[in-house]
């Protein structure tokens, strides 16, 4: 009987002991849990629109020594809430990448500082977006993060047109469009961010991380540049691009060349001088489109303007680039 009685008593312990320290997945005050919540927005203008652009994340989790863990599953239901547990107390980093496609190139490898991002096609680049977030599990408690996921691409909208008749039309339209100098990857460590905005502060100094009344984006550095083109027959007389690269920098603004097979139809248009003119400090826009007109006078030199479809606030219309090839 005796050994009955301190049976029951033990089990009554542990029951107790189990009601005390479980976790309340819905408290944020219970403190025996240790978990890590990131919850990821994207705000480039104060309101969240995460659901609007972003098609799904990719989550890589790397250790406090900065070696690949593992790849983290977004929950389908409630994808822009990320839950870790039992997580060895240290500080932790996890890389997320947005929209990820056929366009992109990505091994995570066993070091943060390797970690790269290739564009897989010569043509374009997917509408990527990124977050590298340094976090700590800490023993019973529970940590929330906000992450603010950073746009790392760029829309270039260009309409051609002649003063005259373009030189190949009828059954040999078929024109080329160049950008010589546009980023090819990105590293991903945090140790080599190229620059960050801080898009709200609320009056407060110093905000390096995002949290709920703070905006913070970071931008990769991009370690190679090369060229895209893309290719487009004449519409009424005209040519019309829609092109998606990586990110501009204000350090490398592409040139672009228009073709015919091997012909340059077009002089070089620098889009640093005209950039510079215009007023375009890139590097300070949280999302980036431009949309150009790109007219070739009759004496081969080309005039460039804002196209009226533009949607940044803050461009100013004027601006030309003249030259004969």
């Amino acid at each position: 009987m005796e050994s009955i009685r301190s049976f029951a008593a033990l089990f009554f312990l542990i029951l107790l002991t189990s009601i005390l320290c479980s976790c309340a997945m819905e408290d944020e005050r219970d403190l025996c849990c240790e978990e890590v919540v990131l919850h990821y927005l994207y705000r480039p203008y104060g309101e969240d629109i995460y659901k609007d652009n972003i098609l799904g994340l990719q989550h890589f989790l790397f250790d406090p020594n900065g070696n690949f863990v593992k790849e983290i599953q977004s929950n389908p239901l409630n994808p822009q809430v990320v839950r870790l547990t039992a997580l060895p107390v240290g500080l932790y980093t996890v890389v997320t990448l947005g929209n990820v496609g056929s366009f992109t190139s990505l091994d995570p490898p066993e070091r943060l500082q390797d970690f790269l991002l290739k564009v897989s096609d010569a043509h374009r680049s997917d509408e990527l977006f990124w977050n590298v977030r340094i976090f700590e599990s800490k023993s019973g408690e529970r940590t929330f993060y906000i992450c603010d996921l950073s746009n790392i691409h760029c829309h270039l909208n260009v309409r051609v047109e002649w003063e005259v008749m373009p030189p190949y039309t009828a059954q040999d339209d078929r024109y080329r469009l160049c950008q010589e100098g546009v980023g090819t990857a990105y590293t991903l460590s945090p140790e080599r961010i190229h620059h960050t905005l801080v898009l709200s502060n609320n009056g407060t100094p110093g905000v390096t991380q995002s949290d709920e009344t703070h905006i913070v984006q970071d931008f990769p550095l991009s370690p190679t540049h090369g060229e895209y083109c893309a290719e487009t027959t004449l519409v009424g007389m005209r040519l019309y691009f829609n092109m998606t690269t990586l990110r501009y920098t204000m350090d490398h603004l592409p040139v672009l060349r228009l073709m015919h097979g091997t012909e340059q139809v077009s002089p070089d248009i620098q889009l640093t001088k005209l950039f510079e003119e215009w007023g375009y400090l890139v590097d300070n826009h949280p999302e980036q489109q431009y949309d150009i007109i790109i007219r070739i006078k009759a004496d081969g030199n080309a005039v460039v303007e804002q196209w009226a479809q533009a949607s940044v606030a803050d461009w100013v219309y004027g601006g030309s680039f003249g030259g004969s090839m």
